[in-house]
């Protein structure tokens, strides 16, 4: 009785999922199909990318604003005058001109700084470029993975219900005992465990890469194949690559950036200079006039703001070695990383499953004809099942070691 009740339970469970999921493997009509190239596509139009696109553009505009020659100032002003001897009251008309010329000399280091800012926002673009690669090969590995750990799930589980029903035809005509139908009923209703946990993986897989692309996307689904692991393209030493890398050109434009703010304020110490001119009508004269104006350094030689400008050239200088040791380190640590898993996913592929596969048949066609007991294939069908989800996951993890990779010694990925 205890192993009909098992029996029963199990078979509930069964007709449960298929009355949810009709048509087993249909696809649904709000499913998109996703590949590498089209993500690699959607990266250019993602908000992040825009608000990084963004910022470069601002960045141009303070190229623009710098090598600009400044507005000259006007000013009018019409005037009533009272003769104090004789009460006469008359008009006048005054027009003044300030043009300044202290830009003349701060020009160049001001056009040096935001040329050298206009890098940076350029090397930020390509930084977040890569960030956002990052993101999408992380979701979409995640999806061909999650679709992978799926299908081997169903597969195991029709291989075990195959199995459930085998072994109750033998106990029914006695050439079995009922409690190893008790010990095949506990073994599927794990794998059906197994199976659901995989479709909510799965679920969660989809959710993360629709949100991505965009939250009316619909549920995203893919043909790639996650034992494909393509060879690394033909990219620069890793010495090279480090000094490509955005985050190597960013800090070097930073340098360059603070170079510019410290001749301009090194150039502000001197006094700054006006251009001054000025027109006066009157009904008994017109005066022109000409002159400068200076503002005398006698309390303030700037030396406050040309100190701090010096101290950040300084940081800038030392932040530049330290992104070069940090990347050389992640360089260093994403190469070891990629050849131990992409030898782990060979070593699975080629040589674990293949001989767990052979043992796992060679056991069911033993207990098929009666050569074997049912607890030694219950075993091996369990390692089977293991052995493929760990194949999985090795696969999964040296395509993302590769990903990462890739994206630190350049962008395109394919």
């Amino acid at each position: 009785m205890h192993g009909l009740f098992w029996l029963a339970l199990l078979f509930a469970l069964a007709g449960r999922a298929a009355a949810a999921e009709p048509g087993g493997a249909a696809v649904p009509r709000d499913t998109v199909r996703i590949t590498w190239d089209l993500l690699q596509e959607r990266v250019a139009t993602h908000p992040g990318f825009e608000s990084a696109r963004a910022d470069s553009a601002w960045a141009a505009g303070n190229v623009r604003t710098a090598a600009a020659i400044p507005n000259p100032t006007v000013e009018a002003h019409r005037l009533t005058v009272d003769n104090r001897t004789n009460s006469v009251t008359r008009r006048e008309r005054e027009f003044a001109l300030a043009f300044p010329l202290d830009w003349l000399w701060t020009r160049s280091g001001a056009l040096r700084s935001a040329r050298a800012g206009r890098d940076v926002a350029r090397a930020d673009l390509e930084l977040r470029q890569r960030e956002l690669l990052l993101e999408a090969g992380e979701n979409f590995w995640s999806l061909v993975q999650g679709q992978a750990l799926l299908a081997t799930e169903e597969e195991l589980d029709r291989a075990m219900q195959e199995l459930l029903q085998a072994i109750s035809a033998r106990v029914q005509v006695g050439q079995a005992r009922p409690v190893e139908a008790s010990r095949v009923e506990v073994e599927a209703l794990q794998e059906r465990l197994g199976l659901e946990a995989a479709r909510r993986a799965l679920a969660l897989s989809q959710t993360r890469l629709a949100q991505w692309l965009a939250p009316d996307s619909g549920i995203p689904i893919t043909a790639a194949d996650l034992f494909e692991l393509h060879p690394l393209d033909n990219s620069p030493s890793l010495e090279t690559a480090a000094e490509q890398h955005p985050r190597l050109v960013s800090a070097r434009a930073r340098i360059e950036q603070e170079r510019g703010n410290l001749a301009v304020e090194q150039l502000r110490i001197a006094p700054e200079v006006t251009l001054l001119g000025g027109l006066e009508f009157a009904e008994d004269r017109h005066a022109r006039a000409v002159g400068v104006g200076l503002t005398l350094p006698l309390f303030n030689h700037n030396r406050g703001r040309t100190r701090q400008a010096a101290a950040m050239l300084r940081a800038a200088t030392a932040e530049l070695e330290v992104e070069r040791r940090a990347l050389r380190s992640e360089l260093a640590e994403a190469l070891a990383a990629y050849d131990l898993s992409r030898e782990q996913a060979r070593s699975y592929r080629e040589q674990i499953l293949p001989l767990v596969e052979e043992t796992a048949k060679a056991l069911q066609q033993a207990w098929e004809l009666g050569e074997s007991d049912l607890f030694p294939l219950i075993d091996a069908r369990r390692t089977l099942g293991n052995t493929r989800k760990q194949a999985l996951l090795a696969c999964g993890q040296a395509q993302l070691d590769r990903l990462r990779l890739q994206l630190l010694l350049e962008t395109e990925v394919n």
